[in-house]
């Protein structure tokens, strides 16, 4: 007895191949981001430590 929500046959397969791909792709694609992201915090904590600010905000 199955449920539906786990289908194992060889017809729901081929249905997957292009969602994993798609995935594959999506992490490649997140890990440039992410290294840019990374790149401009450092950059701005490098600014800050060059002021000589405290890095707090002042309210």
């Amino acid at each position: 007895m199955l449920s539906g929500t786990l289908d194992l046959s060889l017809w729901g397969r081929p249905f997957w191949i292009p969602v994993f791909v798609a995935e594959g792709g999506l992490r490649e694609a997140r890990r440039p981001g992410r290294e840019r992201v990374v790149a401009r915090v450092r950059q701005r904590h490098e600014r800050t430590a060059r002021s000589g600010s405290a890095g707090a905000p002042a309210v």
